[in-house]
């Protein structure tokens, strides 16, 4: 692939708008904050803070600092230390590696976490790569940039194969017993707590909607639960959120992995469904050859592809509804409600073939 840095490629809005939102906004982490967070790193800040754009699941800024340019890092509230350290084990061992990944640094007593005005901050190497997810592309310069990407999951699950990191993250299986913390079963219990909780109020709109779509819900969970499970497809440590949304690509073409703090020990093939949920169908098969161009993946784990894609959906719909009932907001209703009209369009011509 040529370096995307000889390619036009024009911004969307919603990169130019997070561009100027973020310029224009005081910075997410504050000066000082900032100034202590990259003492512990044994540097100094040599400038004001500025937001990073396109980002909402953290607080992101980059530093001028006497040790380099920095991405400063400053976690959730409900952040857990135990999920961090499996963040940043995974992040140490592909530096190990040589991957082209982003690279933690550390304090002098070795800590990548420090903690300023009670939350946590971690501070990144700033990488200087270009983000293509939110511009304009030339279908040809989109299929090659896709292809691109399926290349490196395949050797990112190949440098993550059989590693163990330290730590352990919620939505992950123990790789011991192979066991999934939050399988079927769990689902469908799930299901079935939320259709039977008692009505103290007015019922959303939204909920009613999604008990009436119950029945169905569990039908095709169960259906589609049960083919992935009997399958045993291969687990190992998947990033858990691929896409080009999470590449940076160097001027040569070096396509950079960022943001681990989904991965987990997982199917190995959940890692090809949740990039394919963000492609036109018309690019998921670049997907899925750029992916069996560098690493192995033989047809009877593809004819699982439509099978996961359903199932992956319906349980993230079960998920966002009981979030919704434990902690609130409307737009967890909107996700499950989206996630289960998505499972009614069908994933497509492209995954549907390898069924």
């Amino acid at each position: 692939m040529r370096a995307p840095g000889e390619r036009l490629a024009l911004p969307k809005p919603s990169r130019v708008t997070g561009w100027l939102a973020a310029r224009t906004h005081a910075p997410r982490i504050s000066e000082a904050d900032a100034a202590l967070v990259v003492a512990q790193f044994g540097g100094r800040l040599l400038g004001r803070p500025t937001n990073l754009s396109l980002t909402w699941r953290n607080q992101l800024v980059v530093v001028r600092t006497s040790t380099g340019k920095k991405v400063l890092k400053e976690y959730r509230e409900t952040s857990n230390v135990d999920t961090i350290t499996h963040e940043h084990s995974i992040i140490d061992h592909l530096a190990d590696r040589g991957f082209p990944s982003t690279r933690l640094d550390h304090t002098p007593s070795g800590s990548s976490v420090v903690e300023v005005g009670g939350r946590l901050h971690a501070s990144f190497e700033f990488e200087p790569g270009r983000h293509l997810a939110a511009t304009y592309l030339s279908a040809a310069h989109a299929r090659a940039l896709t292809t691109e990407a399926g290349r490196t999951m395949a050797c990112l699950h190949q440098e993550l194969s059989g590693f163990q990191p330290a730590g352990s993250h919620h939505l992950g299986s123990d790789p011991d017993d192979e066991g999934e913390q939050r399988d079927l079963g769990w689902h469908l219990a799930a299901l079935d707590r939320l259709c039977s909780d008692p009505v103290v109020a007015e019922v959303d709109r939204d909920v009613q909607w999604l008990r009436e779509q119950a029945d169905r819900h569990r039908r095709d969970l169960l259906e589609a639960g049960t083919r992935v499970q009997e399958a045993t497809l291969p687990r190992q440590l998947i990033h858990g959120d691929f896409g080009t949304h999470n590449l940076l690509f160097r001027r040569d073409g070096t396509a950079v992995v960022h943001d681990f703090e989904l991965a987990r020990h997982d199917w190995r093939l959940l890692d090809l469904v949740i990039a394919s949920l963000r492609l036109p169908p018309t690019h998921q098969d670049a997907l899925i050859e750029g992916y069996r161009q560098e690493g192995d993946l033989p047809l009877a784990e593809l004819r699982l592809l439509p099978w996961l894609w359903r199932y992956h959906l319906l349980a993230g719909a079960i998920r966002s509804w009981q979030l919704y009932g434990e902690i609130g907001g409307p737009a967890r209703l909107a996700t499950a409600r989206a996630r289960l009209v998505r499972v009614e369009s069908g994933p497509g011509e492209v995954l549907e073939r390898w069924q």
